[in-house]
């Protein structure tokens, strides 16, 4: 998500606070989906056309339903645990790279029309997207658009792919996708822009767990045929926003493209069109990272132990004044808890029953994503 992955979420925060001075921060702890109930067959059907940087053809979209459980998403396997995965004690420096990627283009689905992307995940045969089909609604995708356009354009926002275990482009079932929120490894990004391919890239500390481990991946990653599949999983993602963390879980996340001529296994890196990225979002998730951040980062609103939405009702403070906040110079603060209101009403965007129980606690949410060939030069000091 800089977001990167779930800017879709982030972005209600966003549309809150105005959305031109965000800057959207690190992806964090993917959740592998270890379980087999909700893992259907990748739909590897393709778009017919390639987004670029335009509007994304979106007809033949994946229309794969990813089977609601109540069996609960399995935590994957971190740095904490015994035994831990094996890059947690491998130095970064001694890592070898798996194949590149770098996203280019990232847009958050939604018109006021259809949600157009990306994954049916209520069984009904259509594509699920409340949450970009909401925020359309409202005015606010556009907005949100541009600045995350701007912001990969300017080289704030880099998002890094690496292709761990990918063998063979045309056919390997057995591979992960790992997220990297990176930087350009240029001297001057801003002014050469994304190449054609073996666009270089260091990887921020901030999503290594431990070692050469990345925080945030997709499991039971397969190429097929041209198509690159990945997922399901749960991702934890990091959103900065105004320099506090929001921090949210995109629960069955699933993500394909794909392959773009020319890609390789080498320098060049690997190109993708057509790229999907998609998931559900817990609306109590997202009242947590409100009080969290507003708790982290808003002192002036004098919470102290009370929260600033309810995260079991949606409901804000009674009566919290800005005022101080804006004589302290918290703009950004002010206008939170201001809007808190608006955060309370996504709870009428729930679309999704993800624990079985018949009610709809979960929104869901769908982006379309390119992104050129890279080559990782290592972790930014």
């Amino acid at each position: 998500m800089n977001l990167k992955i779930g800017v879709a979420v982030a972005a209600l925060a966003l549309a809150a606070c105005g959305g031109d001075e965000t800057k959207n921060s690190v992806t964090n702890n993917v959740t592998a989906n270890n379980t087999t109930a909700n893992n259907t067959t990748p739909n590897n059907t393709s778009n017919n056309t390639t987004p670029n940087n335009t509007t994304v053809n979106n007809t033949t979209a994946n229309n794969t339903t990813v089977n609601n459980t109540t069996e609960p998403l399995k935590d994957p396997p971190t740095c904490a645990d015994t035994p831990a995965p094996p890059r947690c004690s491998e130095n970064p420096d001694d890592h070898v790279w798996g194949p590149a990627s770098v996203v280019d283009f990232f847009l958050v689905e939604g018109t006021d029309t259809d949600p157009v992307c990306c994954y049916d995940y209520t069984g009904d045969g259509e594509i699920d997207n409340s949450l970009g089909f909401n925020l359309a609604g409202f005015g606010f995708l556009a907005d949100i658009n541009s600045s995350v356009a701007t912001s990969i354009a300017s080289g704030s926002l880099v998002l890094a792919l690496e292709h761990e275990g990918l063998t063979d482009l045309a056919n390997d079932d057995a591979f992960i996708m790992n997220f990297y929120i990176a930087e350009h490894d240029v001297a001057d990004f801003a002014t050469t822009g994304f190449q054609a391919d073996s666009n270089p890239v260091l990887i921020d500390p901030a999503s290594l767990d431990q070692g050469s481990q990345p925080q945030a991946y997709l499991p039971s990653a397969s190429a097929t045929a041209g198509d690159i599949v990945a997922g399901p999983g749960a991702v934890k993602i990091e959103i900065t926003l105004f320099d506090s963390p929001l921090q949210l879980t995109i629960s069955q996340a699933r993500s394909d493209a794909k392959i773009a001529a020319g890609s390789t296994l080498g320098a060049e890196g690997v190109a993708l069109s057509s790229g999907q990225l998609g998931g559900v979002v817990k609306i109590r998730d997202i009242f947590v990272a409100v009080n969290e951040f507003s708790a982290g980062a808003c002192e002036c609103l004098g919470l102290g132990a009370e929260q600033l939405v309810n995260p079991d009702t949606g409901t804000c403070a009674e009566g919290r004044m800005t005022q101080a906040c804006t004589d302290a110079g918290e703009d950004t603060c002010a206008e939170v808890a201001g809007a808190c209101n608006l955060f309370g009403a996504v709870g009428l965007f729930a679309d999704v029953d993800l624990d079985g129980d018949g009610l709809f606690e979960s929104v869901s949410i769908g982006a379309a994503y390119t992104a050129v060939g890279a080559t990782i030069n290592g972790v930014a000091p």
